[in-house]
C-alpha cells in the first residue's frame, strides 16, 4: 500500500514546502496539492526543487477552467521540474464554481471530463512530437498542427487521475484515466460497494488491465485516544461537505439524508457559521471519519487492501485552528512514518 498526504490548504507557500520535505523524510510516497485557495500547480513547482523522491500530484485541479492544451503543457513542465514525479489529478469541480467563479461551461461532468482527458493525453503524447491532433467532440473542437515541444519528455506517460465520487465518473475513470481519488467523505463502504464496481465496468469496457490503474482511497483520519474531542474537532469538516448539494447523495446513502439536508438548509438561510457546525450529530462524524489510536486506524486502513492500491490520508482542515490541525497531523506522521 502506498501512502499519500495532502498539503494544508490554509498554509502559506513556505509552510507547504516544509510540509512536503517532512512528508518525504517520513517516507510517504506522495504529496498532493489542492485547487481551492491556491493554484494546484504553483506550490508543486516550488516543492519540486526542495524534494528528490516523493511523488507530487494535483488533488484535484479543476479540469474545465483551463484548456486541455494549457493543462498538458503545465503537466509536462511539472514532470520535467520534478524529474518524472508528477501526477496530474483532474476533476470537474462544481457547476456553481465553474460557471459563476470561473465563467466557463460545466456541461455533463463525466462526458466533459472524458473529452478533456483524451485531448490532454493526446497533446502530451502525440502533439509534443509534432503529430497533428484533431478532436471534435461535444465540448471541444481542437485542431493542433505545426506545434511540437523541443524539450525532451522525462517520461512517455504522465499519469492522469480523476477526482470522482459518483457512478458515472467512476466508470469514466476506468475508461480513460490512470487512477482515481475520491473525496474524503467517501467511506470505505461507499468506495467498495459503489465506486469500485463502476471502475471495474469502465476498465472492462475499455479493455484495460487492472494492474495499470491506481485506486487511491481518500480517508479522513483522526489518530487520538480522546474520541469525544476528535468528534468535536472534525464536525467543521463534515459540515463543510454537507452544505454542498452534490454530496447530499452520499450522506443519504449512509442514512444521514435528513441531517445533511438540515445542515444545508441552515447554510442557505444564514450562511456558514457556528450553528451550522453544531448541527452535525456525533454519529455523522463517526460515520465519515476513522477515529482511534494509531493501531486502530492502521488496522482500518489495512482493510482497504482488497481494492485500493494507495491511500491519501486526510485530516481536519476546514476552519480548524492551526494548533488542532498540527496535533492531528503530527499524530498521523508518527503512525504512518516509514
Amino acid at each position: 500500500m502506498r501512502y499519500y498526504v495532502g498539503l494544508d490548504i490554509d498554509a502559506d507557500l513556505d509552510s507547504q514546502i516544509a510540509e512536503a520535505v517532512r512528508a518525504e523524510d517520513a517516507g510517504f510516497d506522495g504529496i498532493w496539492s489542492t485547487h481551492y485557495y491556491n493554484s494546484p500547480f504553483v506550490p508543486l513547482a516550488a516543492i519540486a526543487g526542495h524534494t528528490k523522491r516523493i511523488n507530487l500530484g494535483s488533488n484535484i485541479a479543476y479540469a474545465f477552467t483551463r484548456s486541455p492544451m494549457e493543462t498538458a503543457i503545465t503537466a509536462l513542465d511539472l514532470d520535467a521540474l520534478s524529474r518524472g514525479r508528477f501526477n496530474l489529478g483532474l476533476a470537474p469541480g462544481f457547476k456553481t464554481i465553474n460557471e459563476r467563479w470561473y465563467g466557463v461551461p460545466h456541461g455533463r461532468p463525466a462526458p466533459h471530463m472524458k473529452e478533456c482527458i483524451q485531448i490532454t493525453r493526446a497533446i502530451m503524447e502525440k502533439a509534443v512530437a509534432g503529430e497533428p491532433v484533431r478532436f471534435k467532440g461535444r465540448y471541444y473542437d481542437i485542431d493542433i498542427q505545426g506545434w511540437h515541444r523541443p524539450q525532451k519528455r522525462v517520461r512517455e506517460r504522465v499519469p492522469i487521475y480523476v477526482g470522482a465520487m459518483r457512478e458515472g465518473m467512476c466508470r469514466m475513470a476506468g475508461d480513460v484515466a490512470d487512477g482515481l481519488i475520491p473525496h474524503s467523505i467517501c467511506t470505505p463502504r461507499w468506495m467498495k460497494e459503489v465506486m469500485w464496481p463502476n471502475v471495474v465496468t469502465g476498465l472492462k469496457r475499455s479493455g484495460r488491465e487492472r494492474k495499470n490503474f491506481d485506486f487511491c482511497a481518500c480517508i479522513s483520519v483522526a489518530i487520538t485516544r480522546d474520541r469525544k474531542q476528535a468528534v468535536h474537532d472534525y464536525k467543521d469538516t463534515i459540515a463543510f461537505s454537507a452544505v454542498t448539494k452534490p454530496y447530499q447523495t452520499v450522506f443519504a446513502w449512509h442514512g444521514f439524508e435528513k441531517e445533511a439536508a438540515h445542515i444545508r438548509e441552515m447554510f442557505m438561510q444564514g450562511g456558514y457559521g457556528p450553528e451550522v457546525i453544531d448541527a452535525v450529530p456525533d454519529e455523522m462524524v463517526a460515520a465519515f471519519t476513522v477515529i482511534g489510536t494509531a493501531d486502530q486506524v492502521r488496522k482500518k486502513i489495512k482493510e482497504l487492501e482488497g481494492f485500493a492500491d494507495s491511500v491519501l490520508l486526510a485530516q481536519t482542515s476546514y476552519g480548524a485552528p492551526s494548533e488542532i490541525k498540527d496535533h492531528y497531523r503530527d499524530a498521523m506522521y508518527q503512525a504512518f512514518a516509514r
